[in-house]
């Protein structure tokens, strides 16, 4: 089975409440996480319903159009955030042709523009599971 690409979750950690930014995101993402990390700091992890789910590029960006319209509260609780990682993620294969996957250059200035990084996670194949929004 060859490699393949699974989703991109948006990972956040802050010392503050991330309520605020959960709760105005609402139904326009899929809380995946919410709780406390071990370093007891606030950790959220959210897949996005809008965009091509089958497409890291597009994904990022429904995120990045989502951060963009936050209200000062919502802003203020991501701004907060120590992390604000795009995980892009794969299930690992054992045959079949390379992946590879691009992202637009306008989308990583985009990310870097809201403060965010990007992330890759490969999940080996017995823990991979993929994600239906």
């Amino acid at each position: 089975m060859p490699t393949e690409f699974l989703n991109v979750d948006l990972d956040l950690e802050s010392k503050k409440s991330l309520e605020p930014l959960v709760g105005e995101l609402g139904e326009k993402v899929h809380v995946v996480y919410n709780g406390r990390s071990e370093e007891k700091t606030n950790l959220v992890a959210l897949e996005v319903y809008e965009g091509d789910d089958e497409d890291p590029d597009s994904i990022i960006n429904a995120f990045c159009k989502l951060i963009e319209k936050l209200s000062t509260q919502g802003r203020s609780a991501w701004e907060s955030c120590s992390m604000r990682r795009f995980d892009i993620g794969f299930e690992s294969g054992v045959s079949g042709h390379p992946l590879c996957v691009d992202l637009d250059p306008k989308t990583l200035k985009r990310v870097a523009d809201l403060g965010g990084s990007i992330g890759v996670t490969i999940y080996p194949k017995k823990l991979a599971k993929k994600k239906k929004a």
